[in-house]
C-alpha cells in the first residue's frame, strides 16, 4: 500500500495507533512509517501513535488526539479553563488528567501533558461533539478548577488564587457552585475543601 492509498483510508481517523490497524494494513505500512514521518507526511505523536499533519491544527482534532494517545484521559486544568474562557491566557499545550502515571508527549503537533489522579477523582467531564465528527472528553468548568486545586495545592492563599485571574463575570454568573460542591463532596478531601472555599469567598 502506498502512502496516498493509506491516507485516503485513514485521514478521517485524525490519529491512529499502528496496533489498531487491520493486520493486513499494518503489515503493508509498518516498514514505511519512519520514512513517511521523516518526509513530513506523518507526525509521530508517541510510540505507536501517528497523525496526519493537517489533522493537528484544529482545536477539536487536538482534543481528540489528547484523549486517544493516552487513555483513559480527559482534557482539564488550564486547557479546559481556557476553553471556557475562565482565564485570559491562551494555552498552547493540551493538559489532561488520567488515572495512568504522569506523562508528557511532545512532537511537532504540540505538547500533550497528563497528570495522574486517583480513580475516585476521574469524573466530571462531558463528551463534546464537533463539526469534524471527532468527539472528545472535556472537564466541566467546575471539574477543571477542582482538578487544578487538587493537583496544584500551592494555590492555597488569596494571592495565589487571584494570580489565576479567573474571569469574575464567569465565576459569578456561569460557574455552577452547586455542582462544584457536589464534586467536592465526592472528592472527600478536607484540604481540597479549604482551597475551594477560599475560591468561593473571593468570587461568589
Amino acid at each position: 500500500m502506498n502512502f496516498y492509498e493509506f491516507k485516503n483510508e485513514n485521514l478521517a481517523r485524525c490519529c491512529f495507533s499502528i496496533y489498531g490497524l487491520a493486520d493486513a494494513t499494518r503489515a503493508s505500512v509498518s516498514s514505511n512509517l519512519s520514512r513517511w514521518t521523516s518526509e513530513g507526511k506523518l507526525i509521530k505523536l508517541r510510540k505507536g501513535w501517528y497523525a496526519f499533519p493537517e489533522r493537528t491544527n484544529d482545536h477539536s482534532d487536538r482534543m481528540f488526539i489528547a484523549n486517544s494517545i493516552y487513555s483513559p484521559s480527559y482534557v482539564s486544568l488550564f486547557s479546559a479553563l481556557a476553553y471556557y474562557e475562565m482565564i485570559p491566557e491562551a494555552v498552547n499545550s493540551v493538559s489532561n488528567v488520567s488515572t495512568l502515571k504522569t506523562a508528557d508527549f511532545t512532537s511537532t503537533a504540540g505538547t500533550f501533558s497528563y497528570r495522574k489522579v486517583k480513580p475516585g477523582m476521574f469524573f466530571g467531564y462531558d463528551v463534546i461533539s464537533s463539526p469534524r465528527r471527532v468527539p472528545y472528553m472535556m472537564a466541566t468548568a467546575e471539574k477543571a478548577l477542582l482538578d487544578l486545586l487538587y493537583l496544584y495545592p500551592e494555590y492555597s492563599s488569596v494571592a495565589d488564587i487571584e494570580g489565576l485571574r479567573l474571569d469574575e463575570d464567569f465565576m459569578r454568573e456561569e460557574f455552577l457552585w452547586d455542582r462544584m460542591n457536589e464534586y467536592l463532596a465526592r472528592a472527600a478531601s478536607k484540604a481540597l475543601a479549604t482551597r475551594v472555599k477560599l475560591v468561593e469567598s473571593i468570587y461568589r
